[in-house]
């Protein structure tokens, strides 16, 4: 039995693989109507994407992942800080990809906290290299 299990070993180490990890810091920003608070937030700040592409012979899985830390306010002025989050997984490389997100914002003392989910596009150049990206659509659930 141990001689098996060496050689199915062998033979998956034989297997060649070449993986690339892609990642840049994007400066970004997010407004909008918020229907709970009935006011216009506006939040920005820069936000990492990392994109990890494996290849193999006959197989290309892509990883993305990204996140952001942003600061603003609503149009009365109240302070919010927003958390932006995205992951998705893929078996080709595109040149761009649509990729659920979610986000939180929080306001300070009293001001309602809210969250936003949806779909952003990222964009990626001849590289592989995250180049940028665009929400496609958001629903927004208020938290309190």
């Amino acid at each position: 039995m141990k001689l098996k299990m060496f050689a199915i070993i062998g033979a998956l180490c034989a297997v060649s693989a070449s993986a690339e990890v892609k990642r840049v810091e994007i400066p970004g920003a997010i407004g909008g109507y918020v229907s709970c608070i009935g006011q216009t937030v506006v939040v920005s700040g820069t936000g990492v994407t990392q994109i990890q592409t494996l290849e193999a012979q006959n197989n290309t899985l892509v990883s993305i992942h990204g996140q952001a830390k942003l600061e603003g306010a609503d149009a009365s002025g109240r302070a919010y800080k927003a958390t932006f989050k995205y992951n998705a997984n893929f078996g080709a490389k595109s040149t761009s990809y649509t990729v659920p997100y979610n986000a939180l914002f929080i306001g300070h003392g009293n001001t309602p906290n809210f969250r936003l989910d949806g779909e952003i596009k990222l964009f990626v150049d001849a590289n592989g290299n995250p180049i940028g990206g665009a929400i496609l659509s958001g629903t927004i659930t208020c938290v309190n």
